[in-house]
């Protein structure tokens, strides 16, 4: 048996789930395995800094806005040094300007060799970090392999038109280009409205 903060994992929910006892700096610092306390903070300042977040030393938990709290609990699960990434909807509770600038941060932290596995129901999420993609459908896994693998399989199309329908159309159009090229749907068919 391995003991848990020996495992090399890190998590982040879709909750942001801090310790409402600690400030931001405070929630990151927990997840740093450093021996003394002023690498643990400066770790976690750093860790903070990289989700674009540098006001919120001393500040209230409670007091952070849903894309902060989000934000800090990524740091968290990023400052941890793990190998692997365990992510629930990560930016399920956050508004799309901040999706995408977490997702971007996110990417770029994945760029430097740590694992992840992402738990989404948005395509966007799949597209920018999915090297590896497994399409789960009424609890069974229905497809595995690339995004583009799996696109090209018609019946994910039937499934992208729900999920697509609240994503903006610069979004869809680069969805689209990317994976539609070698079906007989158009743009406008794809994103028509219901009638």
């Amino acid at each position: 048996r391995v003991a848990p903060e020996r495992r090399g994992l890190s998590l982040a929910f879709q909750d942001a789930t801090l310790f409402a006892h600690l400030d931001a700096v405070g929630n990151v610092a927990f997840a740093v395995r450093a021996a003394d306390k002023a690498t643990r903070l400066a770790r976690a300042r750093a860790a903070l800094q990289d989700m674009g977040l540098t006001q919120t030393e001393g500040r209230d938990i409670a007091s952070l806005s849903g894309g902060e709290a989000q934000r800090v609990s990524l740091a968290r699960a990023l400052a941890a040094d793990a190998k692997l990434l365990l992510l629930d909807e990560p930016f399920g509770n956050v508004d799309r300007l901040t999706r995408i600038d977490l997702l971007a941060r996110l990417k770029a932290r994945l760029a430097h060799g740590v694992g992840a596995i992402v738990i989404t129901h948005d395509p966007q999420d799949v597209i920018e970090l999915g090297a590896r993609v497994l399409l789960m459908r009424e609890g069974r896994l229905v497809a595995d392999g690339s995004h583009a693998a799996i696109a090209s399989e018609a019946d994910l199309v039937k499934d992208m038109e729900e999920k697509l329908s609240h994503i903006a159309l610069p979004e869809v159009r680069q969805f689209c280009d990317m994976f539609l090229p070698s079906f007989s749907l158009t743009l406008d068919e794809l994103i028509k409205p219901k009638a």
